[in-house]
């Protein structure tokens, strides 16, 4: 295992006070749903250095990510926002899922930092942590419905590392770009168009899972999942198309993914998706 980077060892213990950071809490303090708690969101940033904490609950990891949107978009860095992003809402879903096990009165830190090398990714919480020395970085077969957060880590960054506990992750990349996969034909029978509006990932997929089912249930074998305004998937949203794609075959049908954005369309190839349904780049 490589030498562990610094934020790995410090920047999760607390958060310095600086002079010209910008601070905000949002959303407003609530009670948890868990625990008698107080749900808790806070945000730092510098010119180079973003650090988020957060309690653990799938809906702050959103605003995590929003806020890592505009911290790159500030730094001109847009052209590796999705690879970033990508991975940064994987680990905070792992966190508050796998961590802390959706206790809203554990604390999740994040912390992104840019240099000369490219942006590097600090994920810390506060569970018991993990066997990552011997957990699978290979990609699982395509129809599994879950073991691809890692692999997407490994794929994407070029340096991916943890603490001997396992209950913090850091990961880097230097801003390169991914080759777009092409897939096979696809031929569909009665069918349906969907249009989801926002994200198919771990705190927005319910929406499109509920209006699938619906379709199903009313007989649609053939389904196409228009993903123009889709701008962000990651291994909860995979999971979501494997089961629609699994129970449209069975049904004699299929599944289609059209205007799928490049970095996306790169994702799936990755993930090798594009193998058993139709991903049509836009």
């Amino acid at each position: 295992m490589p030498a562990v980077p610094w934020p790995l060892r410090s920047s999760m213990c607390a958060i310095p006070t600086l002079s010209d950071k910008i601070s905000r809490r949002h959303p407003p303090e609530r009670h948890s749903r868990n625990r008698s708690s107080i749900i808790m969101f806070t945000m730092e940033s510098t010119q180079t250095v973003l650090r988020v904490a957060m309690s653990a609950e799938l809906g702050n990891i959103d605003a995590a990510c929003n806020e890592a949107c505009g911290f790159l978009d500030r730094l001109g860095l847009e052209h590796c926002r999705f690879v970033v992003v990508l991975g940064l809402r994987e680990a905070l879903a792992n966190a508050v899922v796998h961590g802390a096990r959706f206790d809203a009165g554990q604390i999740i830190r994040a912390e992104l930092e840019y240099g000369r090398d490219g942006v590097s990714v600090t994920v810390s919480d506060e569970g018991p942590g993990f066997d990552w020395a011997n957990a699978g970085r290979a990609v699982p077969h395509p129809l599994s419905m879950g073991g691809r957060g890692l692999p997407i880590l490994y794929g994407y960054f070029d340096a991916v590392s943890f603490n001997a506990r396992g209950n913090c992750i850091w990961f880097a990349t230097n801003g390169g770009s991914n080759v777009v996969s092409q897939s096979p034909d696809w031929a569909g029978g009665a069918a349906a168009i969907v249009m989801p509006c926002r994200g198919v990932e771990s705190s927005g997929a319910g929406v499109l899972r509920q209006e699938l089912q619906d379709l199903l249930h009313a007989g649609v074998t053939d389904i196409t999942i228009d993903m123009s305004g889709v701008s962000v998937v990651d291994s909860t949203g995979i999971r979501l198309f494997i089961a629609a794609h699994n129970a449209l075959a069975a049904a004699g049908g299929g599944l289609r993914l059209r205007r799928v954005s490049q970095d996306m369309t790169a994702l799936f190839g990755a993930m090798r998706l594009d193998t058993h349904f139709r991903v049509d780049p836009e």
